[in-house]
């Protein structure tokens, strides 16, 4: 612990010296830093001069080093200062920041209140935290807390988006497939015992299969194969979502539509799930036991629940024959619009990165829809014999690195944005389906005449519809 004569300034760095500096008696001002930001040199001179006016014994000034006391740890990494008031090893006093004011109004607030023997109004140990500090400590937890728990539901909304882009896919993929998972008591008499040999193998046990609907009866409502209401739908599945499964359960709980050329199939006084029901009789030593019926055979009730089905019975099989990819999100878009005068190094960047592009027009000024395409090339645009100077180039391209940005967006666009909506809502304007380019074919002089007689044309018509 080093002591400078003239300062009185006391340089605690060590675990032991900062034990020493709390076994010494009186008022002592510690200056509490981390390595990487210093103490706060602007304060000496304040706390020279109010030394010099209270007197040099009525209270001592340290500067502690936090990295290597545990006490201070709470400290470290705060780069406003922190002032702790140090009175016969405990604290009295703790502020935070570069205040002098109120640093100087305190401190001999604190000088006068030990010289008249006053007790502070509270005494923590060096390792608790102070009033101000729980204060503080309160706000910073519930900022983490609230960036904590949006970070979580960040992730969630992207476990929930990656989740139902997979149940979407495979709801597609398994449209005409569902499972059929038989009891254990099916396959016994009414005496508990297995109806054949070879059912002895299941006995105790279930049994899940996987089953291939074909098409339905005419008589279906549901249509076959489905036509999706969406026409630029990309997964149309061929039949309709849940509608194989609406059929089984239709089979088995109702009985079977029977096809017209089906002469010889059998026929039942009722259908499959009342033909087959497990009757379970209490029994006496088992309290509150009660009569129940179980059913023989259970059937996914909808598409979903059958995804989950075949990847919890069926994993190899959905491993083998439906493989999932997530698939990649495309680079965001950013859209560009630059003045005539600066073509040329428009030019060079779309050629140095047209994989990025995703739309490039040269419009004859900045007003959709009046503004037709000229062209949808850089080098088409040179080809063009009559310019204006009042084109502009507006560049849609995909952000798929940080170098196809900086290219463009270093040639000073007079508009630029990476809002998703915004980029698309430029699309629609600038580049609608079905418009071609108009290379113009008239000089500057003889189209500035011909969307001044439109302006007028268009003032009449307005003039009017106010008359009117």
């Amino acid at each position: 612990m080093k002591k400078a004569g003239a300062t009185l300034q006391t340089e605690v760095n060590t675990e032991e010296e900062w034990q020493q500096l709390l076994s010494r008696p009186g008022l002592i001002v510690v200056d509490v830093y981390s390595d990487w930001s210093g103490p706060c040199t602007a304060m000496v001179n304040t706390l020279k001069k109010i030394q010099m006016e209270v007197g040099l014994e009525a209270v001592d000034y340290a500067i502690a080093r936090n990295d290597d006391i545990d006490d201070l740890a709470r400290f470290r990494g705060r780069s406003e200062p922190t002032w702790m008031f140090l009175q016969n090893g405990k604290v009295v006093n703790l502020i935070f920041g570069a205040d002098c004011p109120f640093l100087r109004k305190l401190l001999i607030n604190e000088v006068k209140r030990v010289q008249q023997l006053e007790t502070p109004k509270w005494r923590l140990d060096v390792h608790e935290r102070a009033p101000e500090e729980d204060i503080r400590w309160q706000q910073e937890e519930a900022i983490r807390r609230a960036l904590e728990e949006e970070k979580q539901a960040k992730e969630e909304a992207e476990r929930l988006e990656k989740y139902e882009r997979f149940m979407a896919q495979m709801m597609v993929e398994l449209c005409e497939h569902t499972a059929l998972v038989l009891y254990p008591w099916v396959f016994k008499d009414d005496r508990g015992r297995p109806l054949t040999k070879q059912q002895r193998l299941t006995d105790g046990k279930c049994m899940a299969m996987r089953l291939k609907g074909k098409p339905p009866h005419p008589d279906w409502p549901v249509r076959y194969p489905y036509e999706s209401p969406e026409r630029d739908a990309v997964n149309v599945p061929i039949r309709a979502i849940n509608d194989v499964e609406n059929y089984l359960i239709s089979i088995i709980t109702d009985g079977p539509l029977l096809q017209p050329e089906a002469a010889e199939v059998p026929t039942y006084d009722m259908p499959y799930m009342q033909r087959h029901v497990y009757v379970h009789k209490p029994d006496p030593e088992i309290e509150g036991d009660i009569d129940r019926e179980h059913p023989a055979v259970w059937v996914p009730p909808q598409a979903r629940s059958k995804v989950h089905v075949f990847k919890t019975l069926f994993p190899a099989y959905m491993e083998k024959n439906h493989p999932y990819e997530e698939p990649t999100v495309p680079p965001p878009l950013c859209a560009f619009k630059f003045e005539a005068s600066k073509f040329n190094i428009v030019r060079d960047a779309y050629e140095l990165n047209c994989d990025a592009i995703e739309y490039f027009g040269v419009f004859e000024f900045d007003r959709p829809p009046e503004a037709r395409r000229i062209t949808s090339l850089p080098e088409d645009f040179e080809k063009v014999k009559y310019k204006t100077g009042n084109e502009i180039f507006v560049v849609i391209i995909r952000r798929i690195n940080e170098e196809a940005f900086l290219a463009f967006a270093g040639i000073e666009p007079f508009f630029v944005t990476e809002v998703e909506k915004e980029v698309e809502g430029l699309i629609t304007a600038y580049f609608p389906e079905g418009v071609e380019d108009v290379m113009p074919l008239t000089p500057p002089e003889e189209q500035e005449a011909l969307y001044e007689d439109e302006g007028e044309k268009e003032e009449e018509e307005e003039n009017d519809e106010e008359k009117e």
